[in-house]
């Protein structure tokens, strides 16, 4: 990806098609791969961000992280969203599923308030750090949010994370998880 920076936007060089458009990228120092894509209508937000070989950040995809690095191959699925300000790791061919969300830093419930508009020292933020491994997939809708008792989260190798997963701890390598969740199934009364 070529880039040449042009205010709040970067002009960006699809490698596919050659179709030259503006993408949202406000990165102190970038390093982007020209085979990876980053589709025009995300946005990225972060102090600093390398991005590797035939990587992809699709549409809609929304990226507020201290340090962003994407290792070759790995994907953020259109929807998903890293936010909060901590950093960010993908290793080789992991993938942030569509709508899926990493959350490195954020609000503890100890602070009077959890609103970033508050004085900091009426805030407790826990800024740490995620990790995903080599070959990790992140399901749809999943969450993944440090917490008191781990600010830094890794997710070992070719580890699986279902759908609708809310995970707020380290996992090791090669498991699947995903959440238990009952179904109450009732009549639906009708007037």
């Amino acid at each position: 990806m070529t880039s040449k920076e042009t205010g709040l936007n970067t002009k960006v060089t699809c490698p596919n098609c050659g179709v030259s458009y503006e993408a949202m990228l406000v990165v102190k120092n970038q390093t982007v791969d020209s085979s990876s894509t980053i589709f025009p209508t995300s946005k990225i937000v972060s102090k600093e961000m390398e991005i590797g070989k035939k990587c992809l950040i699709g549409d809609f995809a929304f990226v507020a992280a201290r340090k962003l690095i994407m290792m070759d191959g790995s994907q953020i699925s259109p929807h998903a969203i890293i936010g909060g300000g901590g950093n960010v790791t993908l290793g080789k061919y992991s993938v942030v599923g569509f709508g899926a969300k990493l959350f490195p830093a954020t609000d503890q419930t100890s602070a009077e308030f959890m609103c970033e508009a508050a004085p900091p020292e009426k805030r407790d933020v826990i800024r740490g750090s995620i990790a995903l491994g080599e070959g990790v997939y992140i399901g749809s809708g999943a969450v993944i949010c440090v917490s008191k008792k781990c600010p830094n989260i890794e997710i070992g190798d070719n580890t699986v994370v279902g759908s609708l997963s809310y995970i707020d701890e380290s996992l090791p390598a090669n498991i699947v998880i995903h959440p238990k969740i009952q179904y109450t199934i009732k009549k639906r009364r009708m007037k």
